[in-house]
Protein backbone atom coordinates (compact mmCIF):
# COMPACT_ATOMS: atom_id res chain seq x y z
CA UNK A 1 0.00 0.00 0.00
CA UNK A 2 1.82 3.07 -0.85
CA UNK A 3 -0.28 6.07 0.54
CA UNK A 4 0.79 9.55 1.62
CA UNK A 5 0.46 10.39 5.13
CA UNK A 6 -3.11 12.17 6.15
CA UNK A 7 -3.01 15.56 6.57
CA UNK A 8 -4.55 17.60 9.56
CA UNK A 9 -5.59 20.99 8.95
CA UNK A 10 -7.48 22.62 12.18
CA UNK A 11 -9.94 25.16 11.64
CA UNK A 12 -9.59 26.59 15.09
CA UNK A 13 -8.37 25.77 18.39
CA UNK A 14 -11.18 23.40 19.06
CA UNK A 15 -11.05 20.13 18.36
CA UNK A 16 -14.27 19.62 16.82
CA UNK A 17 -13.18 21.40 13.91
CA UNK A 18 -10.13 19.42 13.18
CA UNK A 19 -10.23 17.92 9.20
CA UNK A 20 -8.07 15.05 8.27
CA UNK A 21 -7.44 14.36 4.45
CA UNK A 22 -7.43 10.92 3.71
CA UNK A 23 -6.56 9.34 0.31
CA UNK A 24 -9.24 6.52 -0.60
CA UNK A 25 -8.73 4.01 -3.69
CA UNK A 26 -11.40 4.19 -6.29
CA UNK A 27 -12.78 1.10 -7.70
CA UNK A 28 -14.42 -0.17 -10.77
CA UNK A 29 -17.47 -2.52 -10.71
CA UNK A 30 -14.78 -5.75 -11.06
CA UNK A 31 -13.43 -3.99 -6.99
CA UNK A 32 -10.31 -3.26 -9.20
CA UNK A 33 -8.69 -0.09 -7.98
CA UNK A 34 -8.58 2.28 -11.04
CA UNK A 35 -7.87 6.22 -9.25
CA UNK A 36 -7.35 7.71 -6.01
CA UNK A 37 -9.28 10.41 -4.44
CA UNK A 38 -8.92 12.25 -1.05
CA UNK A 39 -11.66 12.41 1.17
CA UNK A 40 -11.41 15.36 4.04
CA UNK A 41 -12.92 13.61 7.48
CA UNK A 42 -13.04 14.74 11.08
CA UNK A 43 -11.88 12.79 14.01
CA UNK A 44 -15.89 11.90 14.84
CA UNK A 45 -16.49 10.17 11.66
CA UNK A 46 -13.20 8.37 11.56
CA UNK A 47 -13.83 7.21 14.82
CA UNK A 48 -17.27 5.89 14.00
CA UNK A 49 -16.32 4.08 10.59
CA UNK A 50 -12.84 2.31 12.91
CA UNK A 51 -15.88 1.28 15.59
CA UNK A 52 -18.19 0.06 12.60
CA UNK A 53 -15.57 -1.73 11.07
CA UNK A 54 -14.02 -3.27 13.84
CA UNK A 55 -17.58 -4.42 15.21
CA UNK A 56 -18.43 -6.09 11.51
CA UNK A 57 -14.90 -7.99 12.02
CA UNK A 58 -15.13 -9.25 15.59
CA UNK A 59 -18.94 -10.73 14.93
CA UNK A 60 -17.39 -12.12 11.86
CA UNK A 61 -14.74 -13.78 13.74
CA UNK A 62 -16.65 -15.12 15.96
CA UNK A 63 -19.14 -16.45 13.21
CA UNK A 64 -22.39 -16.74 15.16
CA UNK A 65 -25.40 -15.05 14.11
CA UNK A 66 -23.08 -12.62 11.52
CA UNK A 67 -26.04 -11.58 8.95
CA UNK A 68 -24.08 -9.64 6.33
CA UNK A 69 -26.97 -7.15 5.43
CA UNK A 70 -27.95 -6.03 9.12
CA UNK A 71 -24.26 -5.87 9.91
CA UNK A 72 -22.68 -4.28 7.80
CA UNK A 73 -25.62 -1.70 7.81
CA UNK A 74 -24.29 0.39 10.54
CA UNK A 75 -20.46 0.94 8.98
CA UNK A 76 -22.61 1.33 5.22
CA UNK A 77 -24.36 4.47 7.14
CA UNK A 78 -21.56 5.64 8.79
CA UNK A 79 -19.42 5.58 5.21
CA UNK A 80 -22.57 6.99 3.29
CA UNK A 81 -23.04 10.13 6.39
CA UNK A 82 -18.72 10.97 6.04
CA UNK A 83 -19.16 11.22 1.76
CA UNK A 84 -16.90 8.27 1.34
CA UNK A 85 -19.31 6.49 -0.18
CA UNK A 86 -22.51 7.06 -2.58
CA UNK A 87 -25.96 6.27 -0.80
CA UNK A 88 -27.30 3.12 -2.50
CA UNK A 89 -28.79 3.93 -6.05
CA UNK A 90 -26.31 6.88 -6.79
CA UNK A 91 -23.51 7.18 -8.74
CA UNK A 92 -20.28 6.08 -6.50
CA UNK A 93 -18.77 8.84 -4.57
CA UNK A 94 -14.36 8.19 -3.88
Amino acid sequence: MNRTQPKMESMGADNSSVQIEIPLNIFDEDGNIVDTATSVLTPDQISDIIDHAAEVILTFRRGINFVPERDLEELEEALVVADVIAERNEDPVP
